[in-house]
């Protein structure tokens, strides 16, 4: 992170479980620019987040999110690929 980057460390109470996480939604500086972020959970409900402000931001605006955690399987067929002769350019 560079000598503008700022860190931190969100303690969620009661812990989230398996079954949701925490998701920085946007993140703004007090001129309404869009702050890049960057972000993991440790577990136990401690999150580091890192922002890269610019240097001239005097105050962060964050909207962070709870998100319940859905698991979906998909079962694919996949067939093999024939170009045409318009596909091959001839």
């Amino acid at each position: 992170m560079s000598s503008t980057g700022v860190r931190i460390e969100v303690d969620v109470s009661p812990e989230l479980g398996t079954d949701k996480r925490l998701t920085v939604s946007s993140v703004r500086d007090d001129q309404g620019r869009k702050v890049d972020s960057h972000g993991f959970g440790r577990g136990g409900g401690s999150y580091s987040l890192g922002f890269e402000p610019k240097p001239d931001a005097k105050a962060l605006d964050f909207t962070l999110v709870v998100q319940e955690v859905v698991t979906a399987e998909f079962l694919v067929k996949p067939e093999l690929f024939t170009p045409t002769k318009a596909a091959s350019g001839k």
